[in-house]
């Protein structure tokens, strides 16, 4: 008896002490820096730090939570980061750069990292940790346009070299060179305008998406540049140009100006010798006045031209360091880390962008930003590189005052939660209003429906009584006529029906009545009272993989009314050929696909396919009964199971739709997913 209770008391200190360190995870992981989250299989939030959530992407945990996280990532980032969530993750060595849109609608970069493991029911998980970047990638996008800017102004330099003072080579080779310097140059055109002549590029033409700037010679116009975007460029389309691009067309106008200026003072006094000196002085002035270290390199390591930063850090003059080696300047192993750096990009013919590297001085060590590019000529062929770094040294100590930062940002949060709420709250009373609003308007379609459907039973039976004789007989001509009101009665009784279905579900009326059933007698069952179309067009539907035991758990008269629909679609758009109904038991759902060989849909109709009273624009389907609600019913009949369904087609190919039918309630896996939660 004593052994027991001293195995008790053990127990209960190991259980303080789990519960103790749980707490002490939680309190770490909601106070870290860096964003914390666990995803499902579906990628869908399970978990989040909201304190820093909430500080870097301004969501809290009821706004992500059962949401998949694909939903907030930049378009253009997407697939990769399906690639690294796919393949990376699973290794543990997931490390990747993408944009997140923040819940004011801009976008933030992340530098994420992560691992996959099994949860304690066994599934599967993503771990992900992810840290703000965008600061780092506003540097970067500057150190690019820096670069561009300086490459473009160094070619407008070298075209105004080799054309002398030919003022018409000169503007048609700028113009040319524009494209280069803007993010979508294969989509990219220009045109500059001087002296009344128009210089253009072959695929010029103006569209909405455009920039220009005044070429001004002694601060009066005397030009225009313009710059399209040829094509629609997606999300991008009301304002495709980044603030940088703007900046480098009225940097590029400014120096054009500026290099015009200097080529017609110096046609007019005929001193074509001082022109070059003009056009070498604007770009050692422009290279001096960059912010950063700049350096043009040859193919042997030795520096061409370098501008004064640079200099002054090897406390040099330009014209010491220029033609001077890495290695003299250098210990031998640093040098060699610079060399291979540079060889890398002469060789593969591409940059290398946002290096970090320790610089090792006199005064001490520094951290550079580094980016290096190709140097061609104006033959295409690579002379060299030209590199650009900035001292970063201050930025990364700034690193360590972010506590401080923190607790100030943290105040202006609070303000803006008091504001966010007051909104939310106008906000709610507006969507309870709409809601009631669109509740009466379900609840009314359903009664009229209801109300409509009396009179209607009573036109079929009285039409039937007439049709089958019982108050005499009729002639050929009211036969055919009472055939018409019989057809068109039950058409808008089919109509009622399916109008008061989906108001039902709209309404939240409608409920599941689960139970198991053979689904290979309910699909006998409906394909027989489609023999007669069947036989009339000589089509053959078959089943496969369905035994005569299998049995579902689903609300069979929604079950068969989904399977109705799809299979009278199939027979009415299958002139000929042959219809098959597949069952698939998978481990979670059960997946049903009706393929037929049918006449197919158009493209153009997809996303008319489950809308309510909208129907293909054929010929052949305009000629053909229908009420246009059967897919649109079915499909709110399938997500009342928890399932989903889609299609593939192809015109005059046939069409497959597929549906699943989970295996357990929704409300069970829900459930699941809210214990597991809890128990982090």
């Amino acid at each position: 008896m004593k052994k027991k209770k001293s195995i008790n008391k053990k127990q209960r200190k190991k259980d303080k002490k789990s519960k103790e360190s749980l707490r002490r995870y939680k309190l770490i992981s909601e106070n870290a820096n860096d964003m914390i989250a666990i995803l499902n299989d579906k990628y869908e939030y399970e978990y989040i730090n909201e304190k820093t959530s909430y500080r870097i992407m301004g969501y809290k945990k009821g706004d992500v939570i059962g949401i998949s996280a694909l939903k907030f990532i930049h378009p253009n980032d997407l697939k990769k980061v399906m690639h690294y969530l796919k393949e990376s993750y699973d290794i543990g060595k997931g490390r990747m750069q993408f944009r997140f849109k923040h819940k004011d609608g801009y976008w933030v970069w992340l530098e994420s990292r992560g691992k996959t493991f099994l949860d304690i029911d066994g599934g599967k998980k993503d771990l992900i940790i992810s840290r703000d970047i965008s600061n780092q990638k506003e540097l970067e996008n500057e150190l690019k346009e820096r670069i561009k800017e300086l490459t473009l102004i160094n070619r407008l330099t070298k075209i105004i070299e080799r054309n002398g003072s030919k003022l018409k080579e000169i503007l048609q080779n700028a113009v040319k060179l524009m494209p280069s310097a803007f993010q979508f140059p294969e989509i990219t055109c220009a045109m500059i305008f001087y002296n009344d002549i128009e210089y253009k590029t072959k695929n010029y033409k103006e569209t909405k998406w455009g920039l220009s700037s005044k070429i001004l010679i002694n601060g009066e116009p005397v030009g225009t540049i313009k710059v399209y975007y040829i094509k629609d460029i997606g999300e991008f389309d009301k304002e495709p140009f980044l603030i940088e691009e703007k900046s480098l067309i009225r940097t590029f106008s400014t120096t054009l100006g500026t290099l015009l200026e200097r080529i017609e003072m110096e046609k007019r006094l005929k001193k074509s010798k001082k022109k070059y000196q003009y056009i070498s002085q604007e770009l050692e002035e422009i290279i001096d006045a960059i912010p950063g270290l700049v350096f043009f390199k040859d193919k042997k390591n030795n520096y061409v031209r370098v501008n004064r930063y640079i200099a002054e850090a090897h406390n040099m003059s330009k014209q010491e360091l220029e033609g001077t080696s890495c290695f003299s300047l250098y210990p031998k192993e640093e040098a060699q880390q610079y060399w291979e750096g540079d060889l890398e990009v002469i060789e593969s013919g591409k940059p290398k962008l946002n290096i970090e590297e320790k610089w090792e001085m006199k005064e001490g060590r520094r951290w550079l930003n580094t980016s290096k590019i190709p140097y061609i000529d104006e033959n295409g062929e690579i002379k060299g590189i030209i590199g650009i770094s900035i001292d970063i040294t201050e930025r990364k100590k700034t690193e360590q005052l972010k506590d401080q930062l923190n607790k100030e940002l943290e105040e202006k949060v609070k303000r803006r939660t008091i504001e966010l709420q007051n909104a939310l709250k106008k906000q709610k009373l507006l969507l309870e209003q709409i809601s009631k609003a669109s509740l009466f308007k379900s609840k009314f379609m359903a009664e009229m429906s209801h109300e409509l459907r009396t009179p209607l039973n009573s036109i079929i039976g009285f039409t039937d009584l007439l049709l089958e004789g019982s108050y005499g007989s009729l002639n050929e001509t009211q036969e055919e006529f009472l055939e018409d009101v019989k057809s068109s009665a039950d058409h808008l009784l089919s109509l009622i029906k399916s109008i008061m279905d989906i108001s039902k579900i709209e309404s939240g009326e409608m409920e599941l009545n689960l139970s198991n059933f053979s689904i290979k007698t309910m699909l006998n069952n409906i394909i027989s009272e489609f023999e007669p179309s069947l036989n009339k067009k000589k089509l053959k539907i078959e089943l496969h993989g369905i035994d005569e035991n299998k049995k579902i758990l689903a609300d069979p008269i929604k079950l068969k009314s989904i399977f109705y629909n799809l299979i009278s679609n199939a027979v009415k758009f299958t002139i000929e050929g042959r219809i098959d109904i597949i069952f698939n038991d998978k481990k979670d759902y059960w997946e049903f696909k009706i393929k037929d060989s049918g006449i197919g849909i158009a493209k153009e109709d997809f996303d008319t396919l489950f809308q309510e009273f909208k129907k293909v624009k054929t010929p052949y389907v305009s000629d053909k009964e229908g009420t246009g609600l059967g897919l649109p019913l079915s499909k709110k009949l399938i997500i009342m199971h928890g399932g989903e369904i889609k299609f593939e087609s192809e015109e005059g190919k046939g069409t497959i739709f597929t549906f699943s039918i989970p295996k357990s309630p929704k409300e069970e896996s829900k459930s699941k997913i809210q214990e597991f939660f809890k128990s982090l």
